[in-house]
């Protein structure tokens, strides 16, 4: 029984380039793409928060809005990418997790984070 080789540094990074979280719903199976503009605000805003985490973080935000002027408003970079995801400043934060629910995850099935082994 031979061993597995370890990955050289080119394998590694191609692995790495298909780690992103929100990802995670095959494109094969689910349809959710975005666009580069769209895909690139929400890293702007979320990094590589799923879905599920970046609707916490927006709740989060909403409880502490010097958090969110902190994170966000402060930014112009972020600011842009988040009026692109959700039409401005002024939107109320049950209508950012509709956004996200309704535009961001596949209807249906749930992403739970599980520790790698």
């Amino acid at each position: 029984m031979s061993k597995s080789k370890s990955p050289d540094k080119n394998e590694q990074r191609q692995f790495k380039r298909h780690t992103n979280w929100h990802h995670v719903y095959p494109t094969s199976r689910f349809k959710i793409k975005k666009g580069p503009a769209l895909h690139t605000a929400w890293h702007d805003v979320f990094e590589n928060l799923t879905p599920e985490e970046a609707m916490g973080k927006a709740a989060g935000w909403a409880i502490d809005p010097e958090k969110f002027r902190e994170n966000i408003t402060a930014n112009s970079r972020k600011m842009n990418a988040w009026t692109m995801l959700f039409g401005g400043i002024n939107i109320p934060l049950k209508d950012v997790l509709e956004i996200i629910k309704n535009d961001w995850t596949f209807h249906g099935v749930r992403m739970i984070k599980t520790k790698r082994a």
